[in-house]
């Protein structure tokens, strides 16, 4: 990495802004440490490719981060994707299709015949 950034200089504030970002959205950051990184961050204005970025990093949406910094952080660590969601819907619809299953009359009719004769289903 330090000869990429011996190459281009340029690099090095990139690099910086990166790590900053990186220590913004640490799983174990107090508000206060939290608001002394964005406000070091803001020195970055000065170049017009990071400016679009924190644009996204506004006061406003500044906020919205420090209020989920405020759940504890082992709440934190366990956040759940969108993958969890789709398993459970999928989990969900395979169990409807199970119960409306058992409205049809044959399988009534052949879940009692197995109860009788002793067979599987």
């Amino acid at each position: 990495m330090n000869e990429l950034l011996s190459l281009l200089p340029k690099l090095d504030t990139l690099h910086s802004f990166v790590d900053d970002l990186q220590e913004l959205f640490a799983v174990r950051r107090s508000q206060d440490q939290a608001w002394k990184i964005w406000r070091r961050m803001q020195a970055y204005l000065n170049n017009a490719h990071l400016r679009k970025a924190l644009e996204v990093l506004s006061k406003a949406n500044m906020l919205k981060l420090l209020t989920y910094l405020d759940r504890p952080a082992s709440i934190r660590s366990t956040v759940r994707t969108n993958n969890h969601v789709e398993r459970c819907n999928r989990v969900l619809r395979y169990l409807e299709k199970l119960r409306y299953k058992w409205r049809r009359r044959h399988t009534r009719v052949r879940y009692q015949v197995c109860i009788v004769f002793g067979g599987g289903l």
